[in-house]
């Protein structure tokens, strides 16, 4: 959890110096899709926290339940955040090639 909240601080540091050097300025585009991510990730989250009580007995077992377990978790929060981010239209794949393509 430590390196997850150092690294947001760490982004939010150096948008906001950009922001006052006049190096980042962050469009309607971007605000739009960074509340529908958000709005995902609570969703998944919710639906991890609904689902841990059906996990819980596989991380009392050995080894293998456990990381069966957790396997089901990680891809549960796959599924759950990439149906969300695709019913809430977060992403636009056009646009994301169109960020490939121009490097």
């Amino acid at each position: 959890a430590a390196t997850s909240i150092a690294s947001w601080v760490n982004l939010i540091i150096m948008a906001v110096i950009l922001h006052k050097r006049g190096i980042f300025a962050p469009d309607a585009m971007l605000k739009k899709r960074l509340l529908k991510m958000l709005v995902a990730s609570g969703v998944m989250a919710g639906a991890l926290l609904i689902s841990q009580g059906y996990f819980a007995g596989l991380f009392d077992a050995g080894m293998g339940m456990k990381v069966f377990g957790l396997s089901g978790m990680i891809l549960l929060g796959m599924l759950v955040y990439g149906g969300a981010v695709l019913a809430l239209k977060a992403y636009d794949a056009s646009l994301m090639m169109k960020l490939v393509r121009r490097r």
